[in-house]
C-alpha cells in the first residue's frame, strides 16, 4: 500500500513539506536501488499545491502521487490500505492546537508518522500511544529515513496498528459523558 497520506492539505501543512521536500525527494529517489520501497501518495490541495505538483514533476520521482481532495469514502478506503499516514506541523504549532487528523487516521487502524517538536501534544501522543513516529520538523533525512525503514519493516508497521486502538479514548461515548458532568457542574445543574 502507500507509504504515506496527507488529509486535507492546508497551506501551512504545504509550507513544511515545502521546507522538507526537496531533500525529502532526493532521499526517497530509490529507483531500483530499494526495491521494498512502496509509492508515496499524499492526497489534499492548498495554496501551495501547484507549486510542490510542478517540483515533484521536475523531479521525475515515479514513486510520489500526489491526489486530488478526496471524498469521504475514497479518503477512508485510502487510509485503510495506507501504511502510515503523514501528519506535519510546522515548528511552534504544537503549542495551540492538537490535529484532529490524528484521531481519523487511528480510527482507520492505520499508524503514524509525524512531523512536530518532541514536547507537542501530537508528538507526546505519538510516544505514549506507541502508534508511530515523530521527526522534529527540519529533518528531512530522518523523515526519509522513518518512511523508507517502515516501507522495508511490515512487523513494525504491524506493531504500531495493533495499538491504534488509544485513538478510543476520544470517543464519544468515552469523552460526552464527561464533558456533560463537568458542564453541570459549571452550571450547578444536578442530574436529573
Amino acid at each position: 500500500g502507500p507509504v504515506a497520506v496527507l488529509e486535507n492539505v492546508r497551506p501551512a501543512m504545504l509550507i513544511e513539506i515545502r521546507r522538507l521536500h526537496v531533500t525529502l525527494l532526493v532521499q526517497l529517489d530509490l529507483g531500483g536501488r530499494d526495491s521494498t520501497f512502496h509509492p508515496g501518495q499524499f492526497a489534499g490541495d492548498g495554496a501551495m499545491r501547484p507549486d510542490l505538483a510542478a517540483r515533484l514533476a521536475a523531479s521525475a520521482l515515479g514513486n510520489i502521487r500526489l491526489l486530488p481532495l478526496l471524498s469521504e469514502s475514497d479518503y477512508q478506503g485510502l487510509l485503510a490500505a495506507s501504511d502510515v499516514g503523514l501528519i506535519t506541523q510546522a515548528k511552534g504549532a504544537g503549542d495551540f492546537f492538537f490535529p484532529s487528523k490524528l484521531l481519523s487516521i487511528l480510527a482507520s487502524g492505520t499508524p503514524v508518522v509525524s512531523v512536530a517538536e518532541d514536547q507537542s501534544e501530537l508528538a507526546q501522543s505519538v510516544r505514549d500511544g506507541g502508534f508511530g513516529r515523530n521527526v522534529a520538523p527540519g529533518d528531512a533525512a530522518r523523515l526519509a529515513t522513518e518512511l523508507v525503514g517502515l516501507a522495508s519493516n511490515p512487523e513494525a508497521v504491524a506493531r504500531m496498528r495493533a495499538v491504534t486502538s488509544w485513538v478510543q479514548r476520544y470517543a464519544a461515548d468515552q469523552v460526552l459523558p464527561e464533558f456533560e458532568a463537568r458542564l453541570r457542574e459549571v452550571a450547578g445543574v444536578a442530574r436529573a
